[in-house]
């Protein structure tokens, strides 16, 4: 429910996907992105409904561990900098889709101009996700994982010299 949920929820909304549910540990934030969404919410992981996809929007460290509770179906989360290796004990379909932007729940961004990259070990179902973000953003492509890590680390030199500079 945090800064990319909110922003990625929207969106796909939006593009007229049904999302069926937020789980977060907040349950206040969950509560009210769920009610701009007009979905259900939870912060219990036991109360997770069926799902087509999750998307994981938390910040690195806490990948892992949420991956490792979401086992079910389909996951993908959405860090530049954690790789597939988070979903090696993960059977089902995984990826990454990395939006190269930051995001803040409370600053509108015309999020068609974003660029998402997509990366995944199955074929079929990175084209699937291509499908899906680029009803989102016509900046949706296709990567290998270590030009995700390229593009990463450039996009935080670059957020980081600029904060020196200024």
């Amino acid at each position: 429910s945090g800064n990319v949920a909110c922003h990625l929820s929207i969106a796909l909304k939006n593009s007229r996907f049904e999302i069926s549910q937020i789980f977060s540990r907040n349950l206040i934030t969950s509560e009210k992105l769920a009610s701009k969404i007009g979905c259900d919410f939870t912060n219990e992981i036991e109360k997770v409904q069926e799902y087509d996809l999750a998307i994981s929007c938390v910040k690195d460290d806490e990948i892992q561990k949420i991956v490792s509770q979401f086992r079910k179906r389909p996951i993908v989360h959405t860090s530049g900098s954690s790789g597939l290796s988070v979903f090696k004990k993960h059977k089902k379909l995984t990826g990454i889709v990395y939006p190269l932007q930051t995001f803040n729940k409370n600053t509108e961004i015309n999020i068609n101009e974003v660029p998402f990259f997509i990366v995944s070990n199955n074929k079929i179902f990175k084209k699937d996700l291509k499908k899906i973000f680029l009803r989102i953003s016509s900046k949706t492509k296709i990567i290998s994982e270590n030009r995700l890590k390229r593009i990463h680390l450039a996009a935080v030199f670059a957020c980081n010299f600029s904060t020196e500079m200024y």
